[in-house]
């Protein structure tokens, strides 16, 4: 296909819904269940607002898990490499669902959750629950961010792994945890550093310079922030290419 058509791109969106919405709706129960059922263990609606947040945080990963299922699924795997949608409308569908289903179904649940643990609360108010939630947590562009490099990353491994998802995810949180802990040692190691030479003009040098561009140094770190849920969707977009969705 050499034309990209918006159509096709909402026909196999109506296609994926249509054929995994027991499994969509399945994980939408799951999102309900744990807050209602928490909030009104302790009356809070405070409490669901608490338990919605960290749902919307790591539900990336089941939602990633959804919409790579029918191509990696041996019942459904033929019929879905058959249908007529290039990569490149098949990837548009697997942003929208991330980048903007995903968030609205998680607001929706959200909502629903305090609005049925209310009746019970008597500690926090829906007004209160709602405010926690949405205006100090998921309307937050860093909280947004956070989201999308979960549910990218979670996109990427399901596109690259072969067989088993487990291993994959295993080895990403490795992976993670490596990294993090070679940052940290790096960072001490660059610390010490500076502080044995503390005293030398370079480094007094080098202090001043980045207290004098403190903005744009504030502009370069949300830079590559953003940034890493954007690369890994194009990783993502990448692998789906070159691997023809064959496992």
């Amino acid at each position: 296909m050499k034309s990209f058509s918006i159509r096709r791109v909402a026909h196999y969106a109506r296609y994926h819904y249509t054929s995994m919405r027991n499994n969509y709706l399945g994980v939408l129960l799951t999102m309900l269940a744990f807050p209602v059922v928490f909030g009104i263990m302790d009356k809070d609606t405070c409490v669901a607002a608490e338990i919605s947040m960290s749902i919307y945080l790591f539900a990336g990963i089941a939602f990633a898990l959804r919409t790579t299922w029918a191509m990696r699924n041996k019942g459904t795997l033929v019929l879905d490499s058959a249908l007529p949608v290039s990569k490149g409308e098949r990837f548009t569908f697997m942003l929208f669902n991330l980048a903007v289903a995903y968030p609205l179904a998680c607001f929706a649940v959200a909502a629903l959750s305090i609005l049925l643990v209310a009746p019970f609360s008597m500690e926090g108010t829906i007004a209160e629950a709602m405010n926690d939630y949405f205006l100090r947590f998921a309307f937050e562009w860093a909280v947004y961010v956070i989201v999308q490099i979960v549910a990218s990353a979670s996109l990427l491994i399901n596109l690259a792994a072969r067989r088993s998802l487990i291993v994959a995810y295993i080895c990403a949180i490795v992976g993670v945890i490596a990294f993090i802990v070679g940052a940290s040692y790096a960072g001490v190691q660059l610390a010490n550093a500076l502080y044995d030479m503390e005293s030398s003009e370079w480094v007094d040098l080098m202090v001043a310079d980045i207290e004098a561009n403190a903005e744009l140094v504030r502009w370069i770190i949300i830079a590559i922030f953003v940034s890493i849920p954007i690369v890994f969707y194009a990783l993502a977009y990448s692998v789906l290419r070159r691997r023809q969705v064959k496992w």
